[in-house]
């Protein structure tokens, strides 16, 4: 069984609005023994981490120390992902080493390793309960296999598809459009929603393939992340993992999640079309919406909550929201 704790890790002192959201989401949906802070600051006195700090008891934050993280750690060799990691840290590759720590901390610990761009909108308890690990699929353009394929053959679909995806994310009607058409995208695993239960062996093997991975993330920046899973999930056929379908944790997918940010006549029917029964997260997509406006305060989201489809979803977590 998974044990009902959720990790995120951070680099730096800033501390988002969003991210103060992603923590509220899960204490109000998921009822958590712990929500734990991975950092590489102490976060103390910054605005927003202050707040939610102080709403959520469960709420925590924790040093980030590779070498404590990987003391007592066996199956792997641990000198070898130690280097990687500080040549990773040397050159900020902030991205890689929350890919590195999610593995690390989910063997130790086990529990659900998130990335902050999320809310939680359904309990994840029966999830936890029911298995020994879980993860999704996003629908994608090119998975693992496809990239290091290299066959020009495999890229045929590849314009066309962007192509159409491009419109969906462009027009108001995209939505309607996008869930005719999504099942023409690869499902590939992603990690940014990522459930353990402590010891397990997809965390081990992620670890120990992790160093030999590093040299290929210039020209593959989700090698250690995403592309990994897919293969030690996918290209094992284990049986120890429960994999949902792209509703769960990725409704709208990349690019299309554009539409968490756009203006909405009438978001109460939006909302619906992307939050489903089937849904326990909504993954946002932060490095394709950096260039769109999101809220930086309770107030935005409430001046945007009738009419933007991230602020509706996220509107029952703000300070002043009822339990």
């Amino acid at each position: 069984m998974i044990p009902n704790r959720y990790h995120f890790v951070w680099f730096g002192r800033d501390f988002p609005f969003t991210h103060a959201l992603a923590i509220r989401s899960l204490a109000r949906t998921c009822a958590p023994e712990a929500i734990v802070l991975h950092v590489s600051e102490d976060l103390a006195g910054v605005a927003h981490f202050d707040d939610v700090a102080a709403e959520v008891p469960q709420l925590g934050q924790r040093r980030l120390d590779i070498d404590q993280l990987l003391a007592g750690c066996e199956g792997f060799d641990v000198s070898a992902l130690r280097s990687a990691y500080l040549d990773l840290q040397e050159r900020k590759r902030w991205a890689a080493l929350s890919d590195i720590l999610r593995y690390l901390i989910l063997l130790r610990e086990g529990g659900v390793y998130l990335d902050f761009d999320i809310l939680a909108v359904r309990d994840l308890r029966p999830v936890l309960q029911s298995c020994r690990g879980f993860c999704g699929r996003e629908r994608i353009l090119v998975p693992a296999k496809v990239f290091r394929g290299r066959r020009w053959t495999s890229y045929l679909r590849t314009s066309p598809l962007d192509l159409l995806r491009q419109i969906c994310s462009r027009t108001s009607a995209g939505i309607d459009w996008w869930k005719r058409i999504e099942h023409l995208y690869p499902a590939a695993i992603n990690g940014a929603v990522l459930g353990l239960e402590p010891g397990h062996a997809l965390a081990r093997e992620a670890l120990a393939a992790v160093p030999a991975l590093v040299p290929v993330l210039p020209r593959r920046r989700p090698a250690i992340g995403p592309d990994l899973l897919q293969d030690l999930i996918d290209g094992r056929k284990r049986t120890d993992m429960l994999v949902f379908d792209a509703p769960a944790f990725y409704p709208l997918g990349p690019t299309m999640a554009v539409h968490y940010f756009r203006q909405t006549k009438n978001v109460e029917a939006v909302t619906r079309k992307v939050v489903t029964e089937s849904t326990y997260v909504v993954h946002w997509y932060n490095d394709d919406m950096k260039k769109l406006s999101r809220p930086n305060d309770s107030k935005e989201l409430a001046a945007l909550a009738d009419h933007q489809l991230f602020s509706h979803i996220a509107a029952r977590f703000t300070r002043t929201s009822g339990p």
